[in-house]
């Protein structure tokens, strides 16, 4: 079953079509944020899979067709091969790290003190606030946008 959870979870939601370079960075970005979005739903109906997609690489050849359709739409989008390839692992990291941390609430391991308790804090009470998907968003709109005002940049090279 984890297999399947994994190649559904890197399969959800990207298109089999690439945009059109007139389409440019909106259509890109666009068809980005409906992967990374229904990527993050797909795992959340397996919560428990959830930390075994997140520590083991996919490499079955769905998940490589899924990564090559993603690197396209970034490319056409006018960001260099290598800056695509970094800004798709930054959005794959920040979905499922979003994920993984909802994973804990829903599966009981949260540490969030209760409404009456005396330890309950404004954090706690925003927390009661917000919905699940709320700053999941509103990262993902800001980094989309991040990314869309630098497309023809050189990527940042690790030290």
């Amino acid at each position: 079953m984890t297999t399947g959870v994994i190649s559904v979870g890197m399969a959800a939601g990207v298109e089999t079509g690439t945009p059109s370079t007139a389409a440019g960075i909106s259509r890109g970005t666009e068809l980005t944020a409906g992967s990374n979005d229904s990527q993050r739903t797909t795992l959340q109906r397996h919560p428990h899979a959830v930390p075994v997609f997140a520590t083991r690489p996919a490499r079955d050849p769905a998940a490589i067709a899924i990564g090559d359709r993603m690197i396209a739409h970034l490319s056409e989008a006018g960001f260099t091969s290598a800056h695509a390839l970094q800004l798709s692992r930054c959005l794959r990291e920040f979905t499922i790290g979003h994920v993984l941390g909802w994973t804990a609430a829903v599966t009981g391991r949260s540490r969030k003190p209760a409404p009456d308790s005396p330890d309950y804090t404004p954090l706690a009470a925003a927390a009661d606030a917000a919905s699940d998907s709320d700053h999941f968003d509103i990262g993902l709109t800001a980094m989309l946008d991040g990314f869309a005002r630098h497309p023809d940049s050189e990527p940042r090279r690790e030290i």
